[in-house]
């Protein structure tokens, strides 16, 4: 029996529920797939874009200054490395040679590191993993350094059917032989020593670019690696012909570049848990697998990644929009971010709309390429500008909500339209009206005032559409988001007797209705959301069933109920596609499911996850403040302590009822075996907690 204590200075109108009530297993969130958008921004910076100390040190405090939390910096190219490695070479920039006496006379990555530190910004080591080398002008020249990794392995090169090495001549990389055991050893051992010698520096993860085949099979069988010893290791492993089999060929070969991912994963964790890998892969995962023997997609759903970046370089927005989609429909554990080509687009504005709709669409963060795009040297150029103040905007969010409308600078967006507009309305007189106001608001400085005039004296009904000049309650007029997470606004209102829906177009032809909410007439600003992953929340409105099919929804309308006039306030319409929009509310120890509140909800959660490890993830429902371990005393003490109090977040204050003083009617909950006599003055009291534990 796990018993828990009722501190001296606990409040005696606590109504235990949880302590008698059976609770099923929560699920478990995946921390990878559920991490907001804005906390990860990102910038690939090669090494063709930095050279001398004084640029390494300038241009990363300039990338640190443009807004972006994570810089990958790149340290190996071909074959070759970027800071002083006992395993490889210098690049050649840098001289090559290995050891003593070699090198720039100074480390790169360290001062990378060093800069990045000073500016609070995340470092990641970039390697690209499977190129050995490249040489793209004529005549195509191995490397000239004997200590090369090209000339130091190599059996290691790709090899045709007659043993011969893959040409230079074709002025693309040279890779090496992914199927070859001592590739991964080499891999894990470049991975071991930048985590071993710069993770005290502060080196946050190891970053995989070209872990794939360097050649394109597309439809037509492998030309390498056909040499006769890695035929012969592939029908030993499988005993099929490599000539015969060519498909189950292909797959044994990539399935072997994820046994590189494996092992270099297991040798950055091994040294430190806390360390991210990700990788930069193809921006279609089933053309990456098909052409390129790339697995992406099951690194994706493994977590055999800590962050995939499918490099979505397109000019065509639609296309950008479709792979971010096909990532999303993925049961993703690691983090998808994706990549976006900025140097294809024609303007900022494109760049901008594309991270939106990366955003909207459910996607934990992002990654440009690259840094000569935004920057010339290390001063901004006019399209980095318009990044950085996209980047500071994500950062001065007070929280990880997604504005739809919010009614600042005289904008009233997507409800811009008068309420008399619907011809569903029912019982709304032409001289209802909706006008923007700074007398108050849940966040900023303006909301919308709806007067609302009703000439039937049996009820009303008024459906606030959403829209734009390209539609109006119709997908073509409005954002689309990713079909998770909650969608809602804030309501203030005096009067009774009111109730609110809020309708969104599903798939083609249909539209649902999230379940009717009373309005709480009490002068102050709530919260109305709906869960777009619970069933139980919808209705079916327009050929509808009550079920969320498709795998984007838009926004219809606000839907409101009443009978007599009546004025209602509207504010900060949000979406949050990982959580709800009551995330806002953070801060107030003890509010661990986001209500803005310590009260009922609060200590349910607690009682009904007592014991709990939290590594896996949070138990459903639990918003704010996860405790690092298991799910006791401490956080017991926090929703006691708090008791009642409430939060005056960025989206206003909430409020709730007194919790009623039912503390003898808690003592009768106590196990027996629990109950001991105390001092008065201590009044601790002992609480049996039923834990349900799925299996």
């Amino acid at each position: 029996m796990r018993c828990f204590f009722w501190p001296s200075w606990a409040p005696f109108g606590v109504f235990l529920s949880a302590a008698v009530t059976s609770v099923p297993g929560a699920a478990i969130a995946s921390t990878g797939s559920t991490s907001p958008f804005r906390d990860t921004r990102s910038l690939w910076m090669s090494r063709f874009e930095f050279s001398t100390e004084a640029q390494i040190r300038d241009r990363v405090a300039a990338v640190a200054d443009a807004g972006f939390t994570d810089l990958y910096f790149q340290v190996r190219g071909q074959g070759d490395v970027l800071y002083p490695s006992a395993i490889e070479s210098w690049d050649n920039k840098y001289g090559g040679g290995i050891g003593p006496g070699s090198g720039p006379g100074f480390d790169p990555l360290a001062i990378a590191l060093d800069a990045a530190e000073s500016n609070g910004l995340n470092l990641h080591a970039w390697i690209n993993a499977v190129p050995m080398w490249r040489d793209s002008s004529a005549p195509h020249l191995p490397p000239s350094d004997p200590n090369h990794f090209y000339n130091q392995r190599p059996d290691l090169r790709l090899k045709d059917v007659n043993g011969n090495d893959m040409p230079l001549s074709t002025g693309q990389y040279v890779g090496v032989n992914p199927t070859h055991p001592d590739t991964a050893q080499h891999l894990g051992a470049i991975a071991g020593e930048l985590m071993t010698n710069y993770g005290s520096l502060g080196l946050d993860g190891v970053h995989l670019d070209y872990i794939r085949m360097v050649t394109n099979s597309a439809f037509s069988p492998l030309t390498y690696p056909q040499d006769p010893a890695t035929r012969a290791r592939f029908t030993s492993e499988t005993g099929l012909n490599a000539a015969t089999n060519p498909d189950a060929y292909k797959t044994w070969v990539g399935d072997k570049i994820t046994v590189l991912v494996e092992t270099v994963r297991d040798t950055v964790h091994g040294i430190d848990p806390d360390a991210e890998l990700s990788a930069a892969v193809w921006r279609d995962y089933d053309i990456g697998g098909r052409d390129y023997q790339q697995f992406a997609d099951q690194w994706a759903e493994s977590g055999a990644v800590d962050t995939a970046y499918p490099m979505i370089y397109t000019a065509n927005d639609a296309l950008f929009r479709d792979n971010v989609l096909k990532w999303k429909a993925l049961d993703h554990q690691s983090k998808v971010a994706v990549g976006l080509g900025s140097y294809l687009h024609g303007s900022s504005a494109q760049t901008l709309e594309q991270l939106d709709t990366a955003q909207y669409l459910g996607a934990n963060g992002f990654n440009i390429f690259s840094f000569g795009t935004l920057f010339s040297g290390s001063s901004l150029r006019p399209f980095g500008e318009d990044v950085k103040a996209y980047n500071e905007a994500l950062a001065a969010r007070p929280d990880d909500n997604l504005p739809l409308t919010t009614f600042e600078d005289g904008d009233e967006g997507y409800f811009g339209f008068s309420p008399t507009l619907s011809g569903s309305n029912l019982g709304i007189d032409n001289a209802t009206t909706a006008t923007l106001t700074q007398d108050t608001a849940a966040e900023g400085d303006a909301s919308q005032r709806l007067d609302i005039v009703t000439n039937d004296p049996e009820g009303w009904f008024l459906r606030h559409v959403a829209g734009s000049a390209s539609g109006i309650a119709n997908p073509d007029g409005n954002r689309e988001l990713i079909a998770q997470g909650y969608l809602g606004f804030w309501l203030r209102t005096f009067g009774p007797g009111l109730s609110v829906r809020i309708a969104i177009d599903d798939v083609e032809g249909t539209a649902e209705r999230g379940v009717a909410k009373d309005i709480i007439a009490d002068g102050d600003w709530h919260l109305y959301e709906w869960d777009l992953d619970d069933d139980a929340q919808w209705d079916g409105w327009v050929n509808g069933d009550g079920l969320i099919e498709g795998q984007t929804v838009t926004l219809d309308s606000i839907q409101f109920f009443g009978s007599d006039d009546a004025t209602v306030w509207l504010d900060a319409v949000m979406f949050d596609p990982f959580g709800s929009l009551a995330a806002a509310v953070a801060g107030l120890p003890g509010d661990y499911d986001g209500s803005g509140q310590v009260e009922q909800g609060d200590l349910d959660l607690v009682l009904q996850n007592w014991g709990q490890d939290t590594s896996g993830g949070a138990p459903g429902g639990w918003i704010n403040d996860l405790p690092d371990g298991v799910i006791d005393q401490a956080e017991l003490d926090a929703v006691l302590q708090n008791w009642g109090s409430s939060a005056t977040p960025a989206l206003g204050g909430l409020t709730v009822p007194e919790p009623v003083a039912l503390m003898p009617f808690v003592f009768a909950l106590v196990p027996r075996r629990c109950r001991r006599i105390v001092r008065p003055e201590l009044t601790p009291v002992h609480f049996r907690v039923e834990r349900h534990v799925r299996m």
